[in-house]
């Protein structure tokens, strides 16, 4: 009885990915650069808190290996390089956001934006 509860929790869950990836790629190429950018803003949000200013490169790694985890097909279709463009874009939002907004500057804890 465990095995078929662990089997249909398996199921369940490739299923729910590929219901997920489906919806993607069926989205318009400009969406899915869409919610990939804005995915990316979250994830260097995340980072700056977690790492702080002046740590660019564990930053870039960082959202790196998150990105993989979560968009891990993407990764076959871009090369680092076009990825860390991606995240200096986002970076770039960030800090506008940083500069413009008190509650993500106390989120992220800069208190020198």
């Amino acid at each position: 009885m465990d095995n078929v509860i662990i089997a249909l929790g398996i199921i369940i869950f490739v299923s729910l990915i590929g219901v997920a990836a489906c919806y993607f790629f069926r989205l318009e190429k400009e969406k899915q650069i869409d919610m990939a950018q804005e995915w990316l803003l979250l994830a260097v949000i995340e980072a700056e808190k977690k790492l702080g200013s002046n740590t660019g490169q564990l930053k870039l790694r960082f959202v790196y290996d998150l990105f993989l985890s979560k968009f891990a097909f993407l990764a076959k279709l871009i090369s680092f390089d076009q990825f860390s463009m991606l995240v200096d874009a986002a970076l770039m939002k960030m800090n506008d956001i940083l500069q413009n907004n008190m509650q993500v500057q106390e989120y992220v804890g800069d208190n020198n934006a």
